[in-house]
């Protein structure tokens, strides 16, 4: 019966056994070289989207989920998306205090969001400077979020201060293959909508007092 002769290894070639095996640690130093920078390049690829102050997506990984949606929106046309522009309330205050507390006030914010959007579809990004923007997919209409939300950051504190927030809301639904308006417009409009209500409750307060 005919059996099928084994290939050779480059290292049969090589007489001399030790100069086979430093060339089998040279390949494998070579190879885990390698790895190593593809490693590295993988971090530095995800540390690139990442804020470094939080660990949620930042301003630049929020544009590309847009464009994502936005892509997808095309062959799925009962998709919605719920956007939550989100602003911490104070955050100038703690900073006065120290920048640490200013970054211990944005480190506990996000994980109150963490907390509240748990959801696969749910993508919290850090906007920059006090403000979030949470885009969620194909939520439940039914589901109170923005009560959640508040209750969520109000049970939370920093030097001695409760935490809170401004929230403006849109909603997404696109129609047809080009939809108008675009995701992101509808983005901007959620953020308009923070602005009116952080100047409603400014006012409101001042009023109170």
């Amino acid at each position: 019966m005919f059996k099928p002769e084994n290939n050779p290894s480059p290292y049969d070639y090589l007489e001399d056994p030790a100069a086979a095996e430093d060339m089998r640690d040279e390949e494998a130093s070579l190879l885990e070289q390698k790895l190593r920078a593809e490693r590295r390049a993988e971090t530095a690829e995800q540390e690139s989207r990442t804020d470094p102050r939080t660990g949620l997506h930042n301003e630049r990984a929020f544009d590309e989920q847009v464009d994502l949606l936005e892509s997808l929106a095309r062959h799925n046309p009962g998709m919605a998306v719920r956007i939550d522009f989100i602003d911490l309330r104070g955050l100038g205050d703690f900073n006065d205090l120290s920048p640490e507390t200013g970054n211990q006030a944005l480190r506990e914010a996000a994980d109150g969001l963490r907390e509240v959007y748990r959801r696969k579809g749910d993508f919290i990004s850090r906007w920059g400077g006090d403000e979030f923007v949470v885009l969620r997919v194909n939520g439940d209409p039914r589901e109170n979020v923005l009560a959640k939300l508040h209750h969520e950051m109000q049970g939370r504190s920093v030097a001695g201060r409760e935490l809170d927030v401004y929230v403006g809301t849109a909603h997404w639904k696109p129609e047809g293959p080009r939809s108008n308006p675009t995701l992101a417009e509808v983005v901007d409009e959620a953020g308009k909508k923070q602005s009116v209500a952080k100047l409603a409750r400014k006012k409101q307060r001042k009023n109170a007092s």
